[in-house]
């Protein structure tokens, strides 16, 4: 990936995160809300322990999967900078995020920065996996 369309990337993740003011309402802007996986058709979250963290499955059996799989990618990406109360628990245990594509939807696999934070780490995207079924956990105040 180019780093310019990189950096672009990033300031959309990062525009479309704050919630200190309602963005105005135009065909170009994309709030958090708009941009989660759990508003694609049928989406359904799940959280599984892995080697070293904590695995947040996101799958559709009845929507569009490469959507799904874009808003996957824009939520780990906005991981770090997100200032949502639950991506701000998510924060609370520093850790990387990686996406990859299963069968239906996406996988972001959340690994702590420091090992010790692991049990910390999985409560965390246990707790994100059980938010989403209600709906989109990034307009939560």
């Amino acid at each position: 990936m180019k780093l310019s369309t990189l950096a672009t990337f990033v300031l959309l993740a990062l525009a479309s995160c704050s919630h200190e003011t309602a963005p105005a309402a135009s065909a170009t802007t994309t709030t958090s809300c708009s941009m989660c996986p759990m508003h694609v058709a049928g989406a359904t979250a799940s959280e599984a322990d892995v080697e070293g963290g904590a695995a947040l499955d996101i799958k559709t059996s009845t929507g569009d999967v490469a959507d799904l799989r874009a808003r996957a990618r824009k939520m780990a990406a906005m991981s770090d900078q997100c200032t949502c109360p639950m991506m701000a628990k998510m924060k609370s245990t520093p850790s990387t995020a990686t996406v990859e594509d299963i069968e239906g939807g996406a996988r972001i696999t959340y690994k702590p920065k420091d090992p010790n934070q692991l049990a910390a780490l999985r409560e965390n995207v246990r707790d994100h996996a059980q938010h989403m079924h209600a709906g989109c956990p990034m307009m939560a105040h």
